[in-house]
């Protein structure tokens, strides 16, 4: 029975680290289409479905490292040892941790967000009249920055509202709004504990 959990946490892990393993794999295969020599307007249109593809596989590392978070977690609980991590998924298991988590996640997402550039907020400028916008719209720009800026969504929702997701910023979005939620349950679940006495 205890092999059983050893080995579903150990595919937990294994699933964290592929997941992250190739999102740096995905960013350097990726970072050999920014030169801008090389762009030429026959090139252009195969690197913008690679640059399509990049974000297929990306989002696919998310959610393999989303699950084998998930699944690190509940064997954690399931094991009962008296290790920190599985302090930590015994204290955040019940259902008012999980919605102080969640909740803690999407409004610090948002903050950061807002804070990183991702959601911008730009009163002064009109996206129709100096960027030639169509509003609302979106679209992948495959070229040219550095390893992990590139390719970058850009998506028009108002004249004066819109998003910029470059990948780099995505992940530390999800890695630091998953900490602070994490945080943010203990902290509660260890405030209630100690006014019980």
């Amino acid at each position: 029975m205890e092999n059983e959990f050893v080995k579903r946490s150990q595919s937990g892990k294994k699933l964290i680290i592929l997941g992250f393993v190739s999102i740096a794999i995905l960013f350097l295969i990726y970072s050999r289409y920014q030169d801008p020599e090389l762009i030429t307007p026959e090139a252009y249109e195969p690197i913008q479905r690679i640059a399509y593809g990049f974000y297929i596989i990306f989002l696919a590392c998310l959610g393999a490292i989303t699950y084998g978070l998930y699944i690190f977690h509940r064997e954690k609980v399931e094991q009962k040892q008296k290790d920190l991590f599985t302090i930590i998924a015994l204290t955040t298991w019940n259902t008012k941790s999980r919605k102080i988590f969640l909740v803690t996640f999407f409004c610090y997402g948002i903050f950061f967000s807002l804070v990183s550039g991702t959601l911008i907020y730009q009163p002064e400028v009109n996206f129709a009249i100096h960027y030639g916008a169509i509003i609302p719209s979106g679209f992948i720009a495959p070229c040219c920055d550095e390893p992990g800026y590139m390719p970058k969504i850009i998506v028009y929702l108002t004249e004066h509202i819109g998003l910029q997701i470059i990948p780099i910023n995505l992940v530390l979005q999800v890695i630091v709004s998953y900490l602070v939620g994490l945080n943010t349950a203990i902290a509660v679940s260890a405030f209630a504990i100690s006014k019980k006495g």
